[in-house]
């Protein structure tokens, strides 16, 4: 029998049968020479083994198919049992432990947020320019505007300088207006009780659109004492005498009619009057020509006693009807309740108690049982606040009768008129002086 030479893998040292590719033990290829290492291919590529793998109880590739139990062959060795601790498979295993393996994949991130956060700063930023840019664009125009009317306004003003002094405004250079104070005393027109504070004299106010000669402004101090507003007009009401005996209507006043039930106001009435009339030469009367006048002189010491009321308290008492009836106070005066009384005329208030010490309910009736005589006239009241009826043993029930009377009236006569209902049959009078 020829010698066989025996060939052995030189990875682990196993007999290799002739024709074998691959070592029975290890697996390695047997081609390319047993004693050297296989020489990379210039066109291959690095084998990468996955990180972290281990040889340690691999299962070696089968004997051939045609060896088995009963058969012998020369040269073949039975497949030997695989030690890791051997020097070889150690020496393989830290081989393998230096291939890298395959790194883990970075995570892939969400670029859908960087996306919509790129064309949010985008429309940001576009937005903020277009802000900008309007913005600047309105600060210039604006200047450029301040600027045309500013050199519009600086050319006008040159020539209106240009063209003289005449052109000034008169407003401005009006004199101060000449302030005369008075303080009168208070009268009553229509219940309203008037004082005139001042009287300003100018060539013309701010108030008044016509041109004049001159204007003379009375300032007023107003209070409706009744419950009653009056409508009384200015225009009408007033009127303002001159020296020559002419007469001038307001041409306007701050307001145009009377003051509200109880309103207390400032008021200021003009009149067309030449500056070279003085106050203390005219005379302002109150009323329209079919009233009670007022006359006031514009002066500090005018007199004005004759239209103050007067009121005396007769305190006359008589018996009517079962009940005690007494004059408290009676009182002369040309306005009541917002009115103003008829020319030469004046209205009585006639102020009554009534104490009813009957068994029996009164009715005064005062428009049937209440006169009142001064002279050749007599009257019954206008008005009346007496209560419609009073009650058995009421007493201390007040009111008063308005009389409206001659203006000159100083002695008067109040009669109680037999009335059935009341089951008087006789009158009953009594008589008081207002002076």
């Amino acid at each position: 029998m020829p010698e066989y030479n025996q060939v052995t893998c030189q990875y682990c040292g196993t007999p290799i049968t002739p024709g074998n590719r691959f070592c029975s033990n290890c697996g390695k290829s047997t081609e390319g020479g047993t004693s050297r290492p296989t020489e990379y291919s210039v066109d291959a590529q690095p084998t990468s083994l996955q990180s972290g793998a281990n040889f340690e109880g691999r299962t070696p590739p089968p004997p051939p198919r045609n060896v088995d139990s009963g058969t012998s062959y020369p040269g073949y060795q039975p497949q030997q049992e695989y030690r890791p601790d051997t020097p070889m498979y150690q020496a393989q295993a830290q081989a393998q432990a230096q291939v890298p393996g395959y790194a883990a994949a970075p995570p892939v991130k969400d670029s859908s947020r960087r996306v919509l956060g790129q064309v949010g700063c985008g429309l940001l930023v576009t937005i903020l320019v277009i802000l900008a840019l309007c913005g600047g664009g309105g600060y210039f125009a604006y200047n450029w505007l301040a600027g045309a009317m500013h050199s519009t306004t600086d050319q006008a003003n040159n020539t209106s300088t240009s063209t003289g002094s005449s052109n000034t405004d008169t407003t401005a250079s009006a004199p101060k207006p000449v302030v005369t104070t008075l303080n009168t005393k208070p009268v009553t027109y229509a219940s309203v009780n008037m004082s005139i504070k001042d009287v300003q004299q100018a060539t013309s106010f701010p108030e008044d659109n016509n041109n004049k000669s001159g204007i003379l402004r009375i300032d007023l101090s107003e209070e409706n004492t009744s419950s009653t507003a009056s409508y009384y007009s200015y225009t009408d009401s007033m009127l303002l005498t001159l020296p020559d005996n002419t007469s001038v209507h307001p041409e306007a006043s701050k307001v145009s009619s009377g003051p509200d039930a109880s309103i207390k106001r400032t008021n200021w009435v003009d009149f067309a009057v030449p500056t070279t009339v003085k106050p203390d030469q005219l005379t302002l009367t109150i009323g329209t020509s079919t009233e009670s006048q007022i006359e006031i002189p514009l002066k500090a010491d005018a007199d004005l006693s004759k239209y103050q009321p007067i009121t005396s308290a007769p305190n006359k008492l008589i018996q009517y009807a079962g009940a005690n009836w007494t004059i408290t106070n009676a009182t002369k005066q040309t306005s009541y309740d917002a009115k103003q009384a008829d020319k030469d005329s004046v209205f009585v208030v006639v102020k009554l108690k009534i104490d009813n010490t009957s068994q029996k309910e009164i009715y005064p009736f005062p428009s049937d049982t209440m006169r009142l005589q001064a002279g050749s006239t007599t009257n019954k009241p206008s008005s009346n606040t007496l209560n419609s009826s009073i009650a058995a043993g009421q007493m201390n029930s007040r009111g008063e009768c308005v009389f409206i009377m001659p203006a000159d009236s100083t002695d008067f006569t109040f009669e109680l008129l037999p009335n059935d209902l009341l089951a008087t049959t006789q009158p009953v009078t009594t008589t008081f002086q207002v002076k």
